[in-house]
């Protein structure tokens, strides 16, 4: 991910041969980039794709994030009504690395191990474009898979489903401010040119993530949900600027990592003390 276009999405590659002629951008072919981008979801996008693009599809994500979490929270609520809580988490957490390719997993293990094993900021980010991952990667990645699946397990069968749809569309809101606020710490290639947005996309973002996030968790929840994933950004944004003077793809992935895990920790902590929170969802079954 360090580049922000992923190997794996050919569609988005800046150097492949237009297949059709230029078309004016639309809501739909903007949605279609953001799934290509975010998961291995197989979408034909007409035309070339160039990063202005890709910076423009970004006010979606947490709309396709959405999408996983649907996808992700309904493989854990039937799984549950099966398996014990941690195995259906498990089985749950596969299936969403199954559909996002563990992008920004990757990225994660990337930034711990550029972060973690660099002393110069050059030697980070050679560091973190190896595409082998080293001791604190591993460690950051079995850490991750650990800790998102126990905070699933958690949740009640009841809430699982919308605790996941809210998770995922928050936590890909601080991703996109961050490419607003801050500078990339390469400034050379597709990846430079993709973060260049205005304020649009992040205010688009965040209303949609927002509004999903109240719809499905309710005002209490929604509020402490927010907070995690708004101090996360603000985090990763301060630690990059510190390790390397900037952002990069891998950087943006890690802040979508902590996001959701930070969000599920802290759902799964006020659903576990205060039930009442779930409202009528906290009571069916669960973890």
């Amino acid at each position: 991910m360090a580049d922000f276009v992923p190997t794996g999405s050919p569609e988005l590659r800046a150097e492949a041969p237009a297949r059709s002629p230029v078309q004016a951008p639309g809501l739909l072919r903007d949605l279609a980039i953001a799934t290509v981008f975010l998961t291995r979801i197989p979408v034909r996008i007409p035309g070339e794709v160039s990063g202005r693009d890709i910076a423009r599809a970004s006010r979606h994500y947490p709309l396709i994030g959405a999408g996983v979490g649907a996808c992700v929270g309904g493989a854990a609520w039937l799984a549950m009504t099966v398996f014990p809580p941690v195995l259906a988490a498990t089985l749950a957490c596969v299936l969403g690395l199954m559909l996002t390719g563990a992008f920004h997993e990757d990225a994660l293990a990337d930034v711990a191990d550029g972060f973690g094993g660099g002393f110069t900021v050059e030697r980070k980010l050679t560091i973190m474009k190896d595409s082998l991952h080293g001791t604190y990667g591993v460690l950051a990645l079995v850490m991750a898979m650990l800790v998102r699946v126990q905070a699933i397990a958690l949740l009640p069968s009841g809430l699982v489903v919308a605790a996941l749809v809210a998770t995922h569309a928050l936590s890909r809101v601080g991703p996109v401010w961050l490419m607003r606020l801050l500078p990339v710490a390469r400034a050379e290639g597709l990846g430079a040119e993709a973060s260049r947005i205005g304020w649009l996309e992040p205010a688009l973002a965040a209303l949609v993530a927002f509004g999903l996030a109240l719809l499905t968790l309710g005002p209490i929840l929604a509020t402490f949900a927010i907070l995690v994933a708004a101090l996360t950004a603000m985090f990763v944004g301060w630690l990059s600027m510190k390790q390397v003077g900037g952002i990069t793809g891998d950087v943006l992935g890690t802040a979508q990592q902590l996001a959701e895990l930070g969000i599920l920790l802290v759902v799964g902590a006020l659903i576990t003390h205060a039930p009442a929170l779930g409202g009528g969802f906290a009571a069916t079954g669960g973890g």
